[in-house]
């Protein structure tokens, strides 16, 4: 078993006409395109607002199965900028509200 913790801020490419979702939140559905089965990826901003009432997202092999099998394709969802819906979509989401603190960006990664 091993943890990975990092944090700072991610840089986000957003395409035209993009949809809504945060650097944490694009960088969890990123992630999880190519995760494997013993990898659980955990991204979140330290105020709770990840560009957007988010605050991050977490996400495993499981996310990507719940997904397809709700007929939700995530790399559709990473083409169109859309992480936002994709976790409020699969219940993936991390939802605080806003926080009184804003220090960096938590990025959690677990091996199992």
């Amino acid at each position: 078993n091993s943890i990975l913790l990092a944090g700072g801020e991610t840089t986000v490419h957003v395409a035209k006409n993009g949809g809504a979702g945060g650097r944490n939140q694009e960088l969890v559905l990123s992630a999880i395109l190519d995760l494997p089965k013993e990898v659980t990826i955990c991204s979140f901003d330290s105020d709770g607002w990840d560009n957007t009432e988010n605050a991050g997202a977490i996400g495993d092999y499981l996310t990507v199965e719940h997904a397809k099998n709700a007929g939700i394709n995530p790399q559709g969802y990473l083409n169109t900028d859309s992480s936002l819906d994709f976790f409020n979509q699969t219940g993936d989401a991390i939802k605080t509200g806003r926080l009184p603190s804003n220090v960096s960006d938590l990025m959690i990664v677990i091996r199992k």
